[in-house]
């Protein structure tokens, strides 16, 4: 394996996450100073997009009916002052603000099924069936702060947040595996789902990074 250093590219900010389709079609998003940013690579050169609040995350899905990929990014202060949010819609280095009637300030992972259902984590858990509708809050419990959401589909969605809590959706209930999370304190701030597996990231509360597997 080969690394390559891309000096300057973020600037004085810091990335928080990065999604792309293959290694000539890379997104990086994070904190450029109190503001953000959305870095898209095309192989060759990178371009740069100002956005006016810190980018959490940024996931994509291919539509089935138009083929196309669609993706979504997500921007929020989260807790800080000035407060504020966006919910961003992303082409090639074209970033647009779409509708986010419905959601809270504090927003920090979102997950789709592109045309079909889109769901938004942070200060609770939303959902909406189209973008520009507006987001509805999707009761789960405990109701503790939700940092991932990410699924392999509709029937398949797995979300991870602070106090170690792990819920999975299966397409009819929300099943809290919480408790079976060999942790006693801590949080979770990114989560992923293939096949079997669920692997949850984050720490335990102090100095010491955590990683926890779940297989069905």
């Amino acid at each position: 394996m080969k690394w390559e250093m891309h000096a300057g590219i973020l600037g004085v900010g810091s990335a928080n996450k990065i999604w792309g389709t293959s290694s000539s079609d890379l997104y990086f998003v994070g904190n450029d100073n109190s503001s953000g940013f959305i870095a898209h690579y095309d192989g060759n050169m990178w371009v740069k997009s100002k956005i006016t609040w810190p980018v959490q995350d940024i996931y994509g899905s291919v539509n089935k009916i138009t083929g196309q990929t669609e993706i979504l990014a997500v921007a929020s202060t989260v807790f800080n002052v000035p407060s504020g949010k966006n919910v961003i819609k992303i082409e090639g280095n074209k970033a647009t603000i779409v509708a986010d009637d419905g959601l809270p300030v504090s927003l920090k992972s979102i997950w789709f099924c592109s045309n079909k259902a889109y769901y938004i984590v942070g200060d609770g858990l939303y959902k909406c069936k189209n973008i520009g509708d507006t987001w509805q809050n999707i009761p789960y419990t405990p109701t503790k702060y939700t940092e991932a959401i990410r699924g392999q589909g509709l029937n398949d969605i797995v979300i991870a947040g602070d106090y170690r809590i792990i819920f999975h959706f299966n397409g009819l209930t929300w099943q809290n595996y919480t408790m079976q999370v060999p942790l006693s304190n801590g949080s979770f701030n990114a989560v992923a789902i293939k096949n079997n597996l669920i692997i949850a990231v984050g720490d335990n509360g102090g100095s010491q990074g955590v990683i926890t597997m779940g297989r069905r």
